[in-house]
């Protein structure tokens, strides 16, 4: 359920054309612009990406977001897109220096790749909130992403062997207790694995 059941103005949305795909809004102050972006998604129900300045406003942006849409903030509790809180989706920064040689953050990486995931997922609609620093920097190519995605299911049979060359491959690391999003762990015949998008 909405926190947005009673707006106290008339539609802030009104007067902009159903066919708008990109929308410019500027001079709204504090959470005013969380507000409008909001009521407008629960109006229209539409993925939106919505970029802010600096990764601060961003982190702000997606508190209140969160806060107006009545679901869990997602700088405070991991969500991936298995849960109900997975409609405000954070794009941060990496943070990093190119060709420095260190590797982001753990959390960061796993906030990108569920954002990203988020975007081409056609199921359900979301808001991803970036900072101008975190769009700028490289992706790979989007059928690459794609192509990285496993699908196991109920009963498949599949080489254990093969399947962790392909999860390390992809990024995942082996350690003696599955913790963190990304790892993977092999004790006997079961393998444990933390997916970072759920």
């Amino acid at each position: 359920m909405s926190n947005l059941t009673q707006p106290p103005t008339a539609s802030l949305s009104a007067p902009i054309a159903e066919t708008a795909d990109v929308l410019e809004v500027i001079g709204l102050k504090g959470s005013a612009d969380a507000y409008y972006l909001a009521q407008r998604f629960l109006e229209r129900t539409e993925p939106m990406i919505v970029i802010a300045d600096q990764e601060k406003r961003a982190e702000a942006i997606c508190a209140n977001l969160a806060s107006y849409l009545g679901i869990p903030n997602p700088y405070r509790k991991r969500v991936g897109l298995g849960e109900t809180g997975g409609v405000v989706l954070p794009f941060p920064a990496s943070g990093g220096v190119p060709f420095d040689g260190t590797s982001p953050n753990g959390e960061v990486t796993q906030r990108r790749i569920v954002a990203l995931a988020g975007m081409i997922d056609p199921t359900r609609p979301r808001i991803v909130v970036a900072s101008i620093p975190a769009v700028m920097e490289l992706l790979m190519p989007l059928e690459l992403f794609r192509n990285a995605e496993i699908v196991l299911e109920v009963g498949q049979e599949i080489g254990i062997d093969s399947l962790i060359a392909r999860l390390v491959e992809w990024g995942y690391m082996r350690t003696g207790m599955v913790e963190d999003p990304g790892n993977i762990s092999l004790r006997g015949g079961i393998l444990d694995l933390y997916s970072p998008i759920y």
